[in-house]
Formats: C-alpha cells, sequence, structure tokens
C-alpha cells in the first residue's frame, strides 16, 4: 500500500510544448529583406513572402517558418506587410502552413500573390545559420520543474517530504516526440494518470516556434513566440468529462484525503473551461487552496465558451461578457490570483482608469467567498511586472487590520471594519540578462511552492522575484540556495532595493456632511518603506516556525492517542 502523501498538487491547463528555438542575426534579415525591414518601436515590419529556413537538431531536412499563418497583412505604401512584435506571442489564425518543406510554402505564397510571387526568388528568405534546438515548455511544466528544484533544496527537506505532483492533460503517446514529455516527467515524480487516462489518437502536439533576433553588438531582443493551431476538438467530450468528474470525486470523497492545491493554468479548449467553472466549486466547498493563472490564451479560451454559450443560474440568462462569467463564476472560487500587468488588465479593464493597485484590492475583494454575498478574508492577487517587480495585495479581516492599526500606535476607540494591504517587492538591478523567458512560470512557482508551505506572503513574494532573477541570468531553476546567493550579490553590488508595505484601514466613520458633500468612505494609509532582511534571515525565520509548527502538531497527536488509549 502506498503511503498517504503529507500534500498533493493537481495542476490543469498549461501542457507541455515543443519550443522550436530560431536564434537569427538581425543583419540576417536586413540582407535577405533587401533593407525593407523596418523597426517601429517594439515590432519588426517585414515584407510580405519573408519566411525562416531552418534545421531542427533532429531533422536534416531544411524547413521553412512563414509567419503568415499567424499575422495579418498591412499595406505599407502600397505594398503588403506583416508585423511581428518582440515579446508577443501570435497564434495561427490563417489558411498558411506555419512551417513545411520549401515546397508546399513556395506554393501557398504563390497562390495567395500570384503577381509578386513567382518562384523563390521572389521570396526574402532568412537563414538560420544553426540547427535549432528543440525544448520542451509549457506553463504547468515549467512550474513543475520550479517545484522540483525547490522542494529539492536541503532547506526545506523537513517540510517537502511526500510531497505529491500531478499533472493532468491529454496526449498522442504515439507521437515520436512523446518520450521527452514521458522521460522529463518520470525525472521529477509527476503523476500524468494512466496510459489510458492520457492518450487521444491523433491529438496534435503543442508546437511554438521562438524567434530571437540579435543586434550586431550581440545584445538579444525580446523574443517572439509563434504558436501552432491544435486539434484539441478530438478529444471525445466523454473522456474530457470522465477526467474532470474524477478529479472531483477525489475532491470530495477521497478515503485518504490529503491537503489539497489546485493550480489552473493555460487552456485553449473552451470544453475544459466548462468544466473548470464547475470543478471550482468542487474545489471551495472540499477546502481546496485554488491558484488561477489566467494567461492571455486562457482568457481567449473564456471568450470562445461565452461565445458558444453558458448559463449563469444565478443571474437567469446566458453570460454576455468575459468579465461578468470571472466574477460571477470564478473569482469567488479561488484563493490566489497570479499574473502579470497585461493580464490583468484584461481580467478587469478597470486597471485603465484606477490603476493596477485599486484594481488588484477590487478584484481581491470579489474572491473566496462562495456562494455568500459577503466576504470577511477575501483572496490574494499577485501581479508581476518585470523589472518593475510585483505586487501582493490582500483584504485584510476586521482582526488583522486592528492588529496593525495598533501597532502603527494610532489613536484608540475607532472602529475598523477592514483593510487593504499591498507589498510591493522591487525588482533588484539584473546586470546580466540572458533572457526572460519562462521567468514568469518560475516566479509563479516559487510562490506557490512556499505559500502552500506556509510561508508569508511577502516572504514568498521575495524569494520569487529572487528566483526570477536567478533564472533569466543563468537560465537554471532555482533552489533555495541559489535565491540565497542572489540575494547577497545585490547586497555585495548594491542593486537591491526596497520593500513597500500599504495598510489602508476602512474606518466606521461615514455619511458625515462636509462642506463638499457626504463622506461614504474614510481610509487611513499607513505606507513604509522598508530595507528588506537579508533571505537567509527569512529563511531561518520561516524554517524555525515550521519547526514550531510541526512540533505543535505532533504533541496534540501524541495527546489524542493518550486519550484513546485512557494514559494518565
Amino acid at each position: 500500500m502506498s503511503k498517504k502523501p503529507s500534500k498533493r498538487f493537481i495542476l490543469l491547463g498549461g501542457i507541455p510544448v515543443f519550443d522550436y528555438m530560431l536564434r537569427v542575426d538581425l543583419a540576417e534579415v536586413v540582407r535577405a529583406t533587401e533593407g525593407r525591414a523596418v523597426m517601429v518601436g517594439p515590432r519588426i515590419l517585414l515584407p510580405a513572402g519573408t519566411v525562416f529556413e531552418f534545421r531542427a537538431d533532429h531533422d536534416e531536412r531544411p524547413l521553412w517558418l512563414n509567419p503568415l499563418a499567424n499575422r495579418p497583412l498591412q499595406d505599407v505604401h502600397g505594398k503588403p506587410f506583416f508585423s511581428l512584435e518582440f515579446g508577443g506571442k501570435h497564434a495561427q489564425q490563417f489558411e498558411h502552413t506555419l512551417c513545411a518543406d520549401p515546397d508546399t510554402v513556395l506554393e501557398e505564397l504563390k497562390a495567395a500573390f500570384p503577381d509578386r510571387i513567382r518562384s523563390a526568388d521572389d521570396l526574402a528568405v532568412v537563414r538560420v545559420p544553426e540547427s535549432v534546438p528543440v525544448h520542451l515548455g509549457g506553463n504547468n511544466k515549467n512550474i513543475l520543474e520550479e517545484l522540483h528544484a525547490l522542494y529539492g533544496s536541503p532547506e526545506l527537506a523537513d517540510q517537502t517530504r511526500g510531497i505529491a505532483l500531478e499533472h493532468r492533460f491529454f496526449f498522442d503517446t504515439n507521437d515520436p516526440r512523446y518520450p521527452m514529455v514521458r522521460d522529463l516527467y518520470e525525472r521529477m515524480g509527476v503523476s500524468t494518470g494512466t496510459p489510458e487516462e492520457l492518450h487521444v489518437d491523433g491529438l496534435l502536439p503543442r508546437i511554438s516556434y521562438v524567434l530571437t533576433l540579435v543586434e550586431d553588438d550581440g545584445a538579444a531582443r525580446d523574443r517572439i513566440i509563434l504558436t501552432a493551431r491544435s486539434n484539441e476538438e478530438v478529444i471525445p467530450r466523454e473522456r474530457l468529462n470522465q477526467t474532470y468528474f474524477d478529479i472531483e470525486y477525489r475532491l470530495r470523497r477521497d478515503p485518504a484525503f490529503v491537503e489539497t492545491h489546485l493550480v489552473i493554468n493555460s487552456m485553449t479548449n473552451p470544453e475544459e473551461v466548462r468544466l473548470v467553472a464547475r470543478l471550482l466549486q468542487t474545489a471551495f466547498a472540499s477546502g481546496v487552496r485554488t491558484y488561477l493563472c489566467p494567461t492571455l490564451t486562457w482568457l481567449r479560451c473564456v471568450d470562445r465558451m461565452i461565445e458558444d454559450k453558458f448559463y449563469a443560474a444565478d443571474k437567469e440568462r446566458f453570460y454576455e461578457y468575459r468579465k461578468d462569467f470571472l466574477y460571477s463564476a470564478v473569482l469567488p472560487f479561488v484563493q490566489y490570483l497570479v499574473l502579470n500587468r497585461e493580464e490583468l488588465a484584461e481580467v478587469d479593464n478597470l486597471v485603465h482608469k484606477k490603476g493596477i493597485d485599486a484594481t488588484a484590492s477590487h478584484i481581491a475583494h470579489r474572491m473566496n467567498r462562495g456562494r455568500f454575498e459577503e466576504s470577511y478574508e477575501g483572496g490574494k492577487v499577485v501581479v508581476t511586472g518585470g523589472s518593475q517587480g510585483a505586487r501582493y495585495t490582500e483584504r485584510l479581516p476586521r482582526e488583522r487590520a486592528v492588529r496593525f492599526w495598533r501597532k502603527a500606535e494610532l489613536p484608540e476607540g475607532i472602529e475598523i471594519r477592514f483593510a487593504d494591504r499591498r507589498i510591493v517587492c522591487g525588482d533588484d538591478y539584473v546586470t546580466n540578462l540572458v533572457s526572460t523567458l519562462g521567468a514568469g512560470d518560475v516566479f509563479t512557482g516559487v510562490f506557490i511552492g512556499l505559500t502552500a508551505l506556509g510561508w508569508d506572503g511577502g516572504h514568498a513574494l521575495r524569494a520569487a522575484t529572487l528566483g526570477a532573477q536567478h533564472f533569466i541570468q543563468h537560465r537554471a531553476k532555482p533552489a533555495i540556495a541559489d535565491m540565497v546567493a542572489m540575494d547577497e550579490a545585490h547586497i555585495r553590488l548594491g542593486t537591491e532595493t526596497e520593500l513597500q508595505d500599504v495598510i489602508s484601514h476602512h474606518v466606521a466613520s461615514s455619511g458625515d456632511p462636509t462642506r463638499y458633500g457626504t463622506i461614504t468612505d474614510t481610509v487611513v494609509t499607513i505606507q513604509t518603506r522598508q530595507l528588506q532582511h537579508p533571505f537567509r534571515e527569512i529563511l531561518a525565520l520561516e524554517t524555525g516556525l515550521a519547526a514550531k509548527a510541526r512540533r505543535g502538531r505532533g504533541a496534540a497527536r501524541a495527546r489524542g492517542r493518550k486519550r484513546i488509549t485512557g494514559g494518565g
């Protein structure tokens, strides 16, 4: 009989992606296009007929990558061009083949532009000089790798024994690339269900082409990602339903129920989002902690589901807008929301009017309330901002708000209703940046991993920031020792930044008239800037608290056994 795990993570969405890593000099792009390539802000304009020729490291045949499968044409002085955005992710949406042998791509372009393209000589063929490696990516795969590295840290050994990791998705196990997925997951000890539960015949693997343009001085522009079309419609609806019903059953009726952490990430199948909406309610009722990472891909998938109709029982009508669905069917059943600034704006465009902090507070108030109208605790919203640092927003219930009020030695006798708290962890100055690709997933993996161990939100935020910085410099998943080293390197070089802790107390006094109007809400805000403790000290504090908690639980179990056996 297998030993009961101490904790378990169940990850949904964010399935493995095969990333073809194309790296080419900008000078080669200029040569191939005969100087017609134009840089416009964060974009590069290329003439129609521009293709990228490369050879994958597992295949000697030349392949052509045609961005017109993903990008629309635009007229520039009477000539057709298309744009690629640095840092952008462009999904396949047109009938052109994204990547194929040269003859296939050439025939499609000749048919599309019969007056301009008659032979390969009329194309701008950008040649990638080196064999293109294929990396295994994917949001949840990256998070799992980080959890594996983090929980392998000797400093956390006493807290991480017996933690089970599970990632549920579908894959055609007959695809020749499947062993790459299988071997990695087996090496990390991650369960993907039985082979029968995993396999769907004819399901295309996720493929992306990551294009990096290199300047003359060797500096690399931010990556451009072109994603191939998927065919998730081949997944039988019965199989999808049964997978989610099985997860629900385990959350409700698992005889070996353990502390469970549910992570929802990027999805492209609207049918799966329907089942997630139901699963969130079961998870909330079962005391499962849920982390939602609403990528732009996931949000677009929500839009497609709403177009196909989803009924709002409490409103007695079908949902019409994404925001309506998120605030009614998703956020009330989620404890943690982890996203970047662009994703925040897509979740609620209020950010354009009131800013990041007010929007994050508004969302936090609407989270973690289930079906109740009033929420006393709310959820936690983590907004990453790259070089602008990360922000952790939560709603403090009255008891915690009063504690901070007294700590600040503010006047007694004032009734506090609740407080909004915001911790801003500045992104230290990074002096050696290699690539930001995947850094957001590393940040998320560290934050979720340490939060699940009971770390303070501000401490987990600091660790996640240091871990992401280590990753973009070394392209290796960080363990605790790497975060300590990164922190002490910042201290040594003077490149660290301060932390801001902002607590806004909402007091009960309202309704009083003034010269200008009637008071509807009185807020007293305390803002402090803090030189952060060395991370080594934070680690000692958190591991010490965990050890104390374990001793307390052990003593409680001993007292329980003594009562059962009738000991004196």
